[in-house]
């Protein structure tokens, strides 16, 4: 893949997850969407990383799991495509949704 750091725009991102999350789901999260991307090729890891701190920033505060580290119930794609959608709105309104992309994987990284 080209190195095409950041130019793809939060609105293609969220487009891009929405339309995927049936398929790459894969009875987790969406953060495990982002990651088969990224194996797929489809996203860059700077793009992952732009999808995280979207997701971390802007998901819901209710908790789902036993490891309570699930925003929605575990596996279940419509109401991430639900929320996904939601966003994506909120972005043509022109809002801006991921400021600080390396500072969310600075701190992402530190929680290890």
């Amino acid at each position: 893949m080209k190195s095409e750091i950041n130019r793809r725009t939060d609105a293609e991102l969220l487009a891009l997850l929405r339309d995927r999350v049936t398929e790459l789901i894969d009875g987790r999260g969406l953060c495990v969407v982002a990651i088969n991307l990224i194996a797929l090729r489809q996203i860059t890891v700077f793009e992952s990383v732009r999808i995280s701190a979207i997701i971390h920033n802007h998901a819901p505060d209710t908790v789902f799991g036993s490891t309570k580290r699930f925003r929605w119930p575990k596996g279940e794609a419509q109401p991430r495509i639900d929320w996904l959608e939601m966003l994506l709105k909120r972005v043509q309104n022109g809002e801006h949704l991921c400021e600080r992309p390396i500072e969310h994987l600075c701190e992402h990284l530190g929680a290890l």
